[in-house]
This record gives structure tokens, sequence and C-alpha cells, in this order.
């Protein structure tokens, strides 16, 4: 099977007004981050969901943070961005990681706030 790609997960700005806010060259947006085809499986390396380029996160130059604000609560699964591989990683609730066995669920959804510039 293959793994989860940066080309499968998308990122849709949600908020109506289009950039939440601008200021000092920092933008910040709220997105929705929806990923996972019901086939492909969690990449164990790099560790985590690739995400797709900058631009669709409504960035100009680079996408400095993601905070997640709300996921799927009932799967029980902890996500969390992770700055240096800039990926999203998913955690089960005894704090250890997914393997490369876990195929998530079709189009799987998390609303984020993206601050870059």
């Amino acid at each position: 099977m293959a793994t989860l790609a940066a080309a499968t997960v998308t990122a849709v700005n949600t908020y109506q007004g289009g950039r939440l806010f601008r200021s000092f060259k920092r933008r910040a947006n709220l997105v929705l981050v929806t990923y996972g085809n019901g086939v492909d499986t969690y990449p164990t390396s790099p560790a985590g969901i690739a995400l797709p380029a900058f631009g669709q996160f409504g960035m100009v130059r680079f996408l400095e943070y993601l905070h997640i604000l709300d996921f799927n609560t009932a799967d029980a699964l902890i996500y969390k961005y992770d700055l240096t591989n800039k990926t999203i990683r998913i955690y089960v609730g005894g704090g250890s990681e997914e393997t490369g066995a876990y195929v998530p669920p079709n189009n799987s959804k998390i609303n984020c706030l993206a601050i870059g510039w």
C-alpha cells in the first residue's frame, strides 16, 4: 500500500472574511485540512502526514506554524503539528505514535489556524 502524500492532502480557507488577520507581515487563516482516502496508510518516514504547499494555507512565502483547533474526537486520536518536519503527527491515547499499518478514514478533517507570511 502507498502512504499518504502531500498531493492527497488539501487545505481550504474557512474564514468568511478571507484572511483572519494580517499584522507585521504575518498572516493568520482558519483552514480545514482534509486527508485520507481510506486506502493509503499513515507515513512513518518522515513521520506524519505531509502538508501541501504554503499557498493552499493562504500564505505568500512560508507556513510558519499550524495550530490544530478541532478534530474528530470520535476516533480518540491526538493530532500534533511537527514543526521540524512540517507534518501532522497522529498519536493514540497512550502517547505512542500511530504505525504504518494505520489507514485514516476517507476525508478526515482537521480545523487549524495557519500562521505565516
